[in-house]
């Protein structure tokens, strides 16, 4: 499972009294009562806003309060504010923010960018930035979601050689200053750059390293970046050239950490490769078994049904000809814990071709969602569910009154198009996914468009909204005393 977000929230102030002890007719003491806190405050960074209308770089960061859109509907209240972190790329700006909108002044070099929210609207925010380059060597189509900052980051997918410009962002959005070290295997081994050891990330700032500067010729690279002090953020993207040709460019989106049990949804239809990136952070062999879950039902690919991977080391495993153009995702079942992370290229001969990077993700356990599923330029998107063991239904709910109730079959995976509801277009902002059933199911949001040069696209899991804390359980206890010295 990914690591929990630090979450800041307001404790609820409370106390059991003890029954009074009065000889044989003492009250029994009743059972403590569990306490929950809501969730007050939140902060959520995007990793790195660049773009400016009228050249070849546009970002779109869009902000939601779902509140209105859950089911039963709900009301929030509070603030939320932007702040440009401090950095190589950035300049120090603060703007109010209503509700709902676009995050205002999204211009060149802003860098990364910190969302504050205060008030029960900290429990229904969801933010992500969407990013179109039409031309040049970072040609792509790229979406990255905003996150609360956490001590533990996983990515596998990063590569150091030529042909590659993949960049670590690191971002710090409190006042205090926080520290990162930052784990490396490769298809080789692990490696230990020394100056991945000890990063500072000072306070309200973020950095970035280039990939190929602390490990270059490297292949293959898994990375946990790890807060030794303090909490940050981390976000990977990964740019593909051919000399001057670009091959694509995406966030490689933080995945669950090292684990026996994986689901990697969201594969989109298609031609082009399909790729499963595996990494074993352990001392021991892995053996891996994987079975893909199409459009056409669950099974183990051929040849590549169980894959052993090294100690330390990371493999990629070939999934095209299982997927074979179908939507779906890939399961992992090992006997120790490995990370896993999804790539689809996709193709459009004889154009140019772009990457979607996928996570391992955990099931819906409440309400999930995402603030906007726009395409720039009038391309297309679509939600894409998988339902590994029984049917499964959600529930989907927008902010402009969209509604409707979707089965997904077991053992399957659907792809749904933003008009996929009796022609009926689904709401692209503000949408929720609510699970309905006991059923695990998983969910991705994609975007695809046919550039004038070629393909592109981008994907975002839908991940399930923050919950009420549960607060340990304390009682007073009338055997305790406090002795003075005297």
């Amino acid at each position: 499972m990914r690591p929990a977000p630090i979450i800041a929230v307001v404790a609820l102030a409370g106390t059991v009294a003890a029954a009074q002890l009065t000889g044989s007719t003492a009250s029994p003491h009743r059972p403590p009562s569990h306490v929950t806190a809501p969730v007050r405050h939140m902060t959520l960074v995007c990793p790195n806003l660049t773009g400016e209308p009228g050249t070849n770089v546009v970002t779109t960061a869009v902000i939601a309060d779902v509140a209105r859109a859950l089911v039963p509907p709900s009301t929030s209240t509070g603030r939320v504010t932007t702040t440009v972190l401090k950095g190589a790329h950035s300049h120090p700006h603060v703007a109010a923010l209503s509700p709902a909108g676009v995050i205002p002044g999204a211009t060149a070099n802003n860098g990364a960018r910190a969302i504050a929210a205060s008030g029960s609207i900290a429990a229904t925010i969801v933010a992500d930035q969407v990013t179109l380059v039409g031309a040049g060597r970072y040609r792509s189509l790229t979406n990255a979601r905003c996150v609360p900052p956490s001590a533990d980051w996983w990515f596998a997918g990063a590569d150091g050689r030529v042909g590659y410009d993949d960049n670590l962002y690191v971002a710090n959005p409190t006042d205090t200053a926080a520290d990162v070290s930052v784990s490396v295997w490769s298809a080789k081994g692990q490696l230990t750059p020394p100056r991945l050891a000890s990063v500072p990330i000072p306070p309200r700032s973020s950095v970035y390293i280039p990939v190929a500067t602390v490990t270059p010729d490297a292949a293959t690279l898994a990375l946990h970046v790890h807060a030794t002090s303090g909490a940050v953020t981390a976000a990977l993207i990964d740019h593909r050239l051919q000399g001057v040709t670009p091959l694509g460019s995406d966030w490689i989106p933080a995945t669950e950490a090292p684990a026996r049990s994986l689901v990697v949804p969201g594969y989109p239809t298609g031609s082009g490769t399909r790729n499963l990136v595996i990494a074993n952070p352990g001392d021991a062999d892995a053996t891996v078994n994987l079975k893909v879950v199409s459009g056409s039902g669950s099974f183990a690919p051929s040849g590549a049904n169980q894959v052993v991977v090294p100690a330390g080391k990371t493999r990629i495993v070939d999934l095209s000809r299982a997927f074979a153009g179908s939507t779906g995702a890939a399961t992992v079942q090992s006997d120790q814990p490995v990370v896993a992370q999804g790539l689809a290229v996709t193709t459009a001969a004889p154009k140019l071709s772009d990457l979607m990077w996928l996570a391992a993700i955990p099931p819906l356990t409440g309400p999930g969602a995402f603030a906007d599923g726009h395409v720039p330029d009038g391309g297309g998107s679509a939600l894409l569910l998988t339902a590994p063991q029984g049917a499964a239904q959600v529930r989907l709910t927008s902010l402009n009154g969209f509604h409707s109730t979707v089965t997904v079959p077991a053992g399957r995976s659907i792809a749904l198009g933003t008009t996929g509801f009796n022609d009926v277009p689904i709401a692209l902002s503000g949408l929720v996914v609510t699970p309905v059933g006991s059923a695990p199911v998983y969910v991705t949001r994609t975007m695809q468009l046919n550039g004038a040069h070629g393909a592109l696209t981008t994907s975002e899991a839908v991940l399930s909204l923050p919950s009420a804390v549960e607060l340990p359980v304390v009682t007073e206890d009338p055997r305790t005393a406090i002795r003075s010295a005297g």
